[in-house]
C-alpha cells in the first residue's frame, strides 16, 4: 500500500498536464479568433498558465529535496515534470512568436495543428492520470 505522500507526485503532475491542456485550448482559441489587436492581452493570460505550471512545478521540486523515500526514482520525477514543464512553455513560445513576428493572420492548417497539440495534451493529461496505477 503507498504512503499518502507517494499520491503528491503523481496528483502533481496531473495538475502540471493540465496547464499544459488549458495553455493548448488557449492556443487554439486564439488561433481560431486571431485578432492582432488583442494578443498583448492573450500573451499575459498564457503566461500567468505558465507561470502557474512553473511554480507548481517548484512546489514539487522543493517538496522532492525533502523527501527520503520517492514512489518512483528522483531523477524520473526530475525529468517527467521539466518534459511536462516544457509542453506549456513551449505552447506559450507559439504566442510570443506571434506577437513578436508580427503575425496579422492565420492560415488554416495552423489552426489544424493548433487542435492537434490541444488533443495531445488531453491525452498527455490523460496518462498522468493513470501513471500511479
Amino acid at each position: 500500500m503507498s504512503k499518502k505522500s507517494d499520491n503528491y507526485y503523481f496528483k502533481n503532475f496531473v495538475i502540471c498536464a493540465e496547464y499544459g491542456e488549458e495553455a493548448a485550448r488557449m492556443l487554439e482559441r486564439n488561433l481560431k479568433e486571431f485578432d492582432v489587436t488583442h494578443l498583448s492581452e492573450r500573451l499575459d493570460e498564457i503566461h500567468g498558465i505558465e507561470h502557474a505550471a512553473d511554480q507548481k512545478k517548484r512546489e514539487m521540486l522543493a517538496a522532492l529535496v525533502k523527501e527520503f523515500i520517492t514512489p518512483i526514482e528522483r531523477e524520473d520525477i526530475i525529468l517527467l515534470s521539466e518534459a511536462i514543464d516544457e509542453v506549456t512553455d513551449t505552447i506559450e513560445d507559439v504566442m510570443i512568436r506571434l506577437y513578436i513576428n508580427n503575425i496579422r493572420m492565420i492560415r488554416p492548417d495552423a489552426e489544424a495543428f493548433a487542435h492537434l497539440i490541444t488533443r495531445c495534451c488531453k491525452t498527455l493529461s490523460r496518462l498522468m492520470e493513470e501513471f500511479k496505477n
